[in-house]
């Protein structure tokens, strides 16, 4: 994470020179840091219990993000998490 951080400090003070050294960074060691970070985000959710409702919610906002875009993704969920939380929507 501190890593992280300091290319975001890095490529906001130097601007393009900044770039330029975080092109430098091979784009599979880019993955490899994503790929744990998305592996530490899913153990954080590993010990709680969700419902039907909830995950179908996030299936179709990562369908519609994937295939829209994300704010699109944001607009139909947000609705229906509030109606589903609410008990005005049932899947």
């Amino acid at each position: 994470m501190l890593i992280g951080a300091v290319f975001v400090f890095l490529g906001l003070s130097l601007g393009d020179s900044g770039y330029a050294l975080l092109r430098m960074i091979p784009s599979a060691v880019l993955g490899v840091l994503l790929l744990f970070s998305g592996l530490e985000l899913a153990l954080s959710s590993k010990s709680q219990s969700y419902k039907e409702a909830d995950l179908f919610l996030v299936l179709l906002m990562a369908a519609i993000g994937v295939a829209v875009n994300p704010a699109a993704a944001f607009a139909v969920g947000v609705p229906l998490a509030y109606a589903l939380g609410r008990g005005w929507l049932k899947i």
